[in-house]
């Protein structure tokens, strides 16, 4: 292999990787603003600044918990009585 294979390898395989760090955190623990940080850190991730801003946002905050609304099917907050956008009651799951 030549030294310029290797170099775009060790690109894809880890600095990708560890560049989309904050991405992966926030769509592991399914985090409400998933998209947002993943937009976020593919833009702006490269200053240093946005992309530990980006990864402290992935860690904290409610990490989604939902449960899917039985009449509706839209995601709702786990502890919720009625259901934000059909206006039904919940019942326990």
């Amino acid at each position: 292999m030549s030294e310029q294979t290797i170099w775009v390898l060790m690109i894809i395989f880890v600095v990708l990787p560890i560049y989309f760090i904050p991405t992966i955190v926030a769509f592991k623990r399914s985090h409400r603003n998933k998209v947002a940080i993943g937009f976020l850190n593919l833009f702006l991730g490269w200053t240093l600044l946005v992309w530990v801003g980006s990864f402290v946002w992935s860690l904290i905050g409610q990490a989604g918990k939902t449960k899917q609304c039985e009449h509706c099917k839209e995601a709702i907050n786990i502890e919720a009585i009625f259901c934000k956008y059909c206006q039904k009651s919940v019942a326990e799951v």
